[in-house]
């Protein structure tokens, strides 16, 4: 992992909104229920994983968990997408905008 300046290699190569999918994915959501956390389409979900995948050279979710194992997790950013909790749920994967580690082998 390369850092300067308190910027990670993660964070310049994923987006904001591809971040907030990878902590979701993380979590062991499925890509409808992404979806429907993040009030988008499976297929932007879709392309949005696919992109992920890309720039961090993994071509499955197992490869990403073990890619992403043993840095700062993302876990605690959002609780269980269930029931009433599931807007507030939203607007914090909206609104976080904390960076997201990810360990990437050249």
């Amino acid at each position: 992992m390369i850092e300067t300046e308190g910027t990670t290699q993660t964070d310049r190569i994923l987006t904001r909104r591809e971040k907030i999918v990878l902590d979701q994915l993380l979590r062991g959501l499925t890509l409808e229920q992404v979806a429907r956390e993040l009030f988008v389409s499976r297929n932007t979900v879709k392309t949005q994983t696919r992109s992920i995948y890309r720039k961090l050279g993994v071509s499955t979710r197992a490869e990403l968990r073990a890619s992403t194992a043993g840095t700062a997790g993302t876990a605690g950013s959002a609780g269980a997408a269930h029931g009433s909790q599931h807007q507030n749920q939203h607007q914090r994967a909206v609104e976080d905008a904390r960076p997201v580690t990810v360990t990437v082998e050249a």
